[in-house]
């Protein structure tokens, strides 16, 4: 559909030269286990609340690729992941790049998690974000 915009994630993929990993159907308590069999994920939507996988995968390791959606999208220059274009084209062009390069620089593509898994300890405890939902809430 146009807000999840899932042909932009699979254009990237086949572009890349990378596999997916589907999500199936999964409950709270199986998605430690999912975290654990990918190594990032990617937000094309071009409209999101939260953005609470962002926040999961972020906080399990993993290195988000997003659009400046949800939550991520307040916080990416930050250190919450990278930052995808919403534009479609420039979109699955930029996470081609970012796939591409990530796959042949394991270094950074760690160094990159370790910043993100960080980034949630230190910016995704709920003590912290139910302060800014409140603001908004509350107007």
């Amino acid at each position: 559909n146009e807000i999840k915009r899932y042909d932009c994630f699979l254009k990237s993929l086949e572009i890349s030269g990378l596999q997916k990993k589907e999500l199936e159907y999964c409950i709270f308590p199986g998605m430690p286990g999912y975290y654990e069999s990918v190594d990032a994920i990617m937000v094309t939507s071009s409209e999101e609340g939260a953005g609470l996988p962002s926040m999961e995968a972020a906080a399990a390791g993993r290195l988000v690729f997003s659009t400046p959606v949800g939550y991520f999208g307040h916080n990416h220059d930050k250190g919450a992941g990278v930052l995808l274009p919403l534009d479609k084209e420039e979109l699955v062009n930029k996470a081609s790049e970012y796939l591409k390069y990530y796959s042949e620089n394991s270094k950074e593509f760690i160094d990159m998690c370790i910043v993100s898994q960080e980034f949630a300890r230190e910016n995704y405890d709920w003590t912290k974000v139910i302060d800014s939902w409140l603001s908004i809430f509350l107007k």
